[in-house]
């Protein structure tokens, strides 16, 4: 299938995933399928570092749609106009993009790269963007795997555990003497594992464009600010 099709496949389940989280949290089956959004999400964004004509230009469209969204997540999220404690999906994708950036500068100098990509994933941790080290480092991983499928499944893979691993840590955390075997238990009955049933769609990807014309670029840009105001306006006079 064409990127435009991973797009649409990506912005359904968000779609699905926020309607949950925003409209129905007592529903788990929404965020269930929403779960394939982001890594579809992250793989995107690397196949467009390696396909841009202009990666700064790609840079600023993110950024720029990282502040454009903000209140409209900020509203959706807490219900406040200007919420600082947590950001936006758009600027994790971003400082991953920019990982990718410092990749490419370096080149095989791995060693000036990959101090920058930490930081990156550090940052994005400490300003509680969405998803955090986990989106950055899965964009990361996807542009270093190029079109080996393989090597996808595996940056899909491991940030994938070690996030629900995270998770898992924090949902015990203060209880004492935890047996390993609840401990795996919880991780793999953790929402986010079903988000490896995105690594089947990203597998179908051959690598082509598919239908593009301006309004469908414009048009997936704006949908995530636009979605979340609505399900922010739905929520508070529909609800």
């Amino acid at each position: 299938m064409s990127s435009f099709t991973l797009k649409l496949i990506a912005i359904s389940a968000m779609l699905c995933d926020h309607i949950g989280a925003i409209l129905f949290p007592a529903d788990i089956s929404w965020r269930i399928i929403g779960r394939i959004a982001f890594p579809i999400f992250c793989f995107l964004i690397a196949e467009g570092a390696a396909h841009t004509r202009n990666i700064k230009r790609y840079l600023l469209r993110l950024s720029l749609f990282a502040l454009v969204s903000e209140i409209p997540f900020d509203l959706a999220d807490t219900g406040k106009l200007l919420e600082l404690g947590t950001q936006n999906v758009y600027f994790t994708l971003t400082l991953g993009l920019i990982g990718i950036i410092a990749i490419r500068y370096f080149k095989k100098r791995w060693y000036f790269s990959a101090p920058i990509v930490l930081a990156l994933a550090w940052l994005a941790q400490q300003i509680h963007t969405d998803y955090r080290w986990y989106g950055v480092l899965m964009i990361v991983f996807f542009y270093l795997a190029g079109t080996n499928k393989i090597a996808q499944a595996g940056a899909f893979i491991v940030p994938t555990q070690a996030y629900s691993i995270e998770r898992t840590a924090k949902a015990y955390s203060g209880i004492e003497h935890v047996p390993a075997k609840d401990f795996i238990s919880s991780m793999f009955k953790d929402v986010q594992q079903s988000a490896l049933m995105g690594l089947v769609v990203i597998m179908l990807y051959n690598g082509k464009r598919g239908y593009n014309k301006p309004w469908v670029k414009w048009g997936f840009y704006l949908f995530y600010p636009c979605h979340l105001f609505l399900l922010y306006f739905i929520k508070t006079w529909v609800f």
